[in-house]
């Protein structure tokens, strides 16, 4: 990889970028129908938002229009439920200015200007664009690339981030898909890396897709994990652990018995022999949580007594390792954690 000595190059992309109105043209009917007075505050809002995380205002119009909210809803209430896109398009935006840093001018011209066009059509709303820009740059169709490894891992990543920001799941999953094909003979971290995002993808749909979380945990299983062997790559395998024990747990919460929650258990038993409380604190939280919510569930399925106060033992129990992470950090997940300590100390006061 060739480093820049200056930021030259990121100034020259940026002022591509920064290119043009300052806002869109062509108001969405929200914005449109909204009042003066609650169009302007939105305006305001939204330049805000855009400069603070570093994106045009036009993309901010864009995922704030993709938010799905009643009719009647006030802008500045769209805005707020477009935070966690908006979160999502900040990552993306980073990780492409992380890759445009990352090419000298001189050496890598026709790279830099394709990586160029994918941030400025990002910028202006045109995700559709910024995917097609990168399908010229990482072709997954079997023609030549002129991006180097281990650039090219990194803008499939990102080709399949967008079109999932914009819920195109079919294209990020087809685009990973052809991938994997053409990179068949490849090592095996890229090939693990390539299978792990196709199975997080599927994992993404499946949030409303049964079928689709049938097929992530299907493909960590049977595709993933043999990528990761425990002995020469403990932290793949630990990480698909992981994910086997998040899908088996959401899978587990919309089915009738426990089975999908037993093997969510064991998977985050299984991650945990791994992944240790120091150096990995906020993962190490992360998987207690996911525990202590399989537990929960399972304790929600039984019929026992006996059986419910042992499994929110257990849920409990996990629920205080993850505050003891979350809580002096003050993480994001703490307060949710908090709550279900507090729900689940009731419940056993009320059922000595």
């Amino acid at each position: 990889m060739h480093y820049l000595k200056s930021v030259t190059l990121l100034g020259l992309v940026m002022a591509m970028v920064l290119a043009g109105p300052a806002v869109a043209k062509g108001q969405p009917n929200w914005l449109r129908e909204a009042t003066p007075a609650q169009r302007g505050q939105a305006e305001m809002s939204i330049r805000d938002i855009a400069f603070r995380n570093g994106l045009g205002d036009d993309a901010i119009i864009a995922l704030v229009t993709m938010v799905d909210a009643p009719a009647g809803t006030s802008p500045q209430d769209r805005i707020a439920g477009a935070s966690g896109l908006i979160d999502h398009a900040r990552h993306i935006r980073n990780m492409l200015h992380s890759q445009i840093s990352g090419f000298s001018y001189k050496q890598d011209k026709a790279v830099v200007a394709g990586l160029g066009k994918v941030l400025k059509a990002f910028n202006q709303g045109r995700f559709d664009k910024a995917v097609a820009y990168l399908d010229d740059l990482v072709p997954v169709d079997g023609r030549p690339t002129i991006v180097p490894d281990p650039e090219w891992r990194f803008l499939i990543q990102i080709r399949m981030s967008i079109a999932t920001l914009i819920g195109d799941y079919d294209t990020a999953i087809s685009g990973l898909q052809a991938a994997r094909r053409v990179r068949a003979d490849a090592d095996r971290p890229l090939r693990y890396y390539l299978a792990s995002l196709e199975a997080g993808t599927w994992y993404n749909k499946g949030r409303t897709d049964r079928t689709a979380l049938l097929k992530s945990i299907q493909l960590y299983t049977d595709e993933v994990l043999p990528l990761a062997p425990r002995d020469t790559a403990p932290q793949d395998w630990a990480a698909t652990q992981m994910a086997l024990c998040i899908g088996g747990r959401v899978l587990g919460k919309s089915e009738d018995g426990t089975e999908s929650l037993d093997h969510a258990i064991v998977a985050c038993d299984r991650a945990l022999e791994v992944v240790k409380r120091e150096g990995q604190l906020f993962v190490w939280g992360e998987l207690q949580a996911n525990l202590a919510e399989a537990w929960e569930a399972r304790m929600q399925r039984q019929i026992d007594p006996v059986a419910r106060k042992q499994d929110a033992a257990k849920a409990l129990e996990h629920f205080r390792l993850a505050h003891q992470a979350f809580g002096p950090e003050k993480h994001r997940r703490d307060g949710y954690v908090v709550d279900r300590i507090d729900a689940l100390e009731d419940w056993q006061n009320a059922n000595p």
